[in-house]
């Protein structure tokens, strides 16, 4: 038999033991909630140099985090021409500019472009400048005959020649080739002691005047030096003219040369022959002419030397009856020579 006195005292501790205890405690403190945080800002949109952004949290808490931004950039080089383009709005398009792209990253990711240009040399608008490029007797592969027109006789004559001219901003180079369109040899255009000239420049024609030249480099027939002599004359000149016509589908340029004397005794000029260029252009920079060019030439000491060389060696044994002396302006001259070459192309 179990006690009575043990028994209640295990009674009562039971009784209390489930009093003081329960599945559910409500003296537990509940967990707390998680933190969510909102977007960084400023976001990385346009910013060009390091900047800071932050954000807050749903219960009030503020992060902040550094962001550094690099940049990079690639530049070229170029002129309004290529493109005709007037980046500046000075009226042409015939300016260096450089343009800049410069990319800026960011650490945290992301990326943009800016873009911008510089006008590096501000060029007026002239023969020189909207004409840049090589302009060639050559039309594909197939040379432009050049046109001999003798002034004292109108004789005229059809001569295997090649010619080129290199227009650059503010000058030109002249080159020649002998039956091989793959080495031109460039010629000094360096004026010879006592000689001056005069340039006039528009934007479709350019005229170049030398006078004071050696005749022995020049005049072909004794007929002419004794002509020359007559009239007391121991200089000539070299008259140009450039002209570009557009047509439907190129743009040519016709050049002549003529080689003249005068005095104030004469009401015109004398003018023995004259050159008659037709030229396409071939290349719009020099780079791309560069290979046609004869590595190991020497320069020429008169301009054209060589096309007038081959003048002398083409005419030396064909006779010429000078009957009359023909003055005529040069100018005047030039004019119907390229109305001429026009209607050729």
């Amino acid at each position: 038999m179990i006690p009575t006195k043990n028994f209640l005292l295990s009674a009562i501790t039971l009784s209390l033991f489930y009093m003081c205890s329960s599945p559910d405690d409500e003296s537990s403190s509940p967990a707390p909630a998680i933190e969510t945080f909102g977007a960084w800002g400023p976001a990385f949109a346009d910013q060009t140099s390091n900047f800071q952004q932050t954000r807050t949290g749903s219960n009030g808490t503020v992060q902040t985090r550094d962001v550094t931004v690099t940049e990079s950039s690639v530049s070229l080089d170029a002129n309004e021409r290529q493109d005709g383009i007037d980046l500046n709005n000075d009226g042409d398009s015939v300016d260096y500019y450089t343009i800049t792209e410069t990319t800026y990253s960011a650490s945290i990711g992301g990326s943009f472009s800016e873009t911008s240009f510089v006008i590096t040399k501000d060029q007026e608008s002239n023969f020189f400048t909207v004409n840049f490029g090589i302009w060639s007797t050559i039309n594909g592969s197939t040379p432009i005959p050049i046109i001999y027109r003798d002034q004292m006789t109108g004789q005229e004559e059809v001569i295997e020649a090649l010619m080129a001219y290199e227009i650059l901003d503010e000058d030109f180079n002249t080159y020649t080739a002998t039956g091989d369109v793959t080495c031109f040899t460039k010629e000094d255009s360096a004026l010879p002691d006592g000689a001056s000239g005069e340039i006039i420049l528009a934007e479709d024609y350019a005229i170049f005047d030398v006078y004071g030249l050696d005749p022995n480099d020049y005049l072909i027939y004794q007929e002419d030096f004794d002509l020359l002599s007559s009239y007391g004359i121991s200089k000539v000149g070299m008259y140009y003219s450039m002209e570009i016509i557009d047509f439907q589908d190129v743009s040519a340029l016709f050049s002549g040369v003529s080689i003249y004397a005068t005095s104030p005794s004469l009401s015109e000029d004398l003018v023995f022959y004259t050159l008659g260029y037709s030229m396409l252009l071939n290349y719009v920079d020099s780079e791309g002419f560069a290979e046609f060019v004869c590595q190991n030439s020497s320069k020429s000491k008169q301009p054209k030397e060589s096309i007038f060389r081959e003048l002398k060696e083409i005419f030396k044994d064909k006779g010429r009856n000078l009957k009359s002396i023909q003055l005529k302006s040069k100018e005047s001259i030039h004019r119907d020579l390229i109305n001429t070459l026009e209607n050729k192309i």
